[in-house]
């Protein structure tokens, strides 16, 4: 049998032929599946935070305008059991706006079904706050979570184009209680064009961490082995390369074998003086510079 197509009918008179091609019809045509493009038409307005708490790990997001009014950030998110909540927190670059978040519950590829509309602020707001409920049975797994801010509109829409408007995707990761916890209020201090501090704290909940791990990389890969432990809640990296975006990823040790999920921070290192320090992501940091 040859040249057989996506999107088209065929017939069998064999039913284990049948349910064959029927399998590869799904596969076919789930390859193609895709969320909604969502942007914007202007760059005078857009979120400028995000953050969530509440969860085993958690948001903190703060970010200048993203390229056609949409920022992916799927690599960052927020855990908690299903039948939990978790708290966010946005604000906005200046006005007011209408805000509202989805999170594909069904892994559909839309937010369209019902209960995906998880927070409208129903009115014009610069900032907004509120609680998100995961539903009980809700399948321990990773679901996109959108968030829209419209300067012209209360009630923006998850898809399409419009004036003054941004768009930012999320990951809710929907998981079992862990029993070690990550490291909290992971920062990262820019010192000089080639040295950078980063700090942390205890975890507030569960096993009290016997020691830390951590790992500097010029990737954004997530690390699968070992890093470099310490009982200190900072580190110093020194000899670092100028204009080099480097990546540090911290997590906990409860011994026996039993490790958090690693934390992020992300920071820049230019070659021009360092004018302010922006939180760009949960643990990420920007330096915004002027040349000398």
């Amino acid at each position: 049998m040859r040249n057989i197509y996506a999107n088209t009918n065929y017939n069998f008179k064999n039913q284990t032929l049948n349910l064959f091609f029927l399998l590869v019809f799904f596969t076919l045509n789930s390859s193609f599946a895709q969320y909604c493009s969502v942007g914007t038409t202007s760059s005078s307005y857009w979120i400028d935070s995000f953050t969530t708490t509440g969860g085993f790990t958690n948001i903190n997001n703060t970010s200048t305008y993203s390229t056609s009014g949409y920022g992916d950030f799927t690599a960052l998110s927020v855990n908690q059991t299903a039948g939990s909540t978790f708290n966010f927190n946005i604000t906005t670059s200046s006005g007011t706006h209408g805000i509202n978040i989805w999170i594909d519950w069904n892994q559909d590829f839309d937010f369209n079904d019902t209960g995906e509309d998880v927070y409208s602020s129903g009115s014009y707001v610069s900032s907004t706050s509120g609680t998100i409920s995961i539903p009980g049975g809700t399948s321990n797994d990773s679901y996109r979570m959108r968030v829209v801010a419209n300067w012209s509109n209360t009630d923006p829409s998850a898809c399409g184009s419009t004036t003054y408007t941004e768009a930012e995707d999320y990951t809710l990761v929907v998981s079992a209680a862990p029993t070690c916890f990550a490291p909290e209020n992971l920062t990262a201090n820019i010192t000089s064009n080639t040295s950078a501090d980063v700090t942390w704290s205890a975890p507030s909940s569960g096993t009290t961490p016997v020691d830390y791990e951590y790992i500097i990389s010029t990737t954004n890969t997530t690390p699968t082995g070992a890093g470099t432990a310490t009982t200190l809640t900072s580190n110093s990296f020194t000899g670092l390369t100028p204009d080099t975006t480097y990546h540090v990823f911290v997590r906990s040790n409860c011994g026996g074998s039993d490790y958090s999920n690693w934390l992020q921070p992300l920071f820049l290192l230019g070659i021009a003086h360092i004018t302010r320090l922006i939180l760009l992501t949960g643990l990420m940091i920007f330096i915004q510079q002027v040349e000398i």
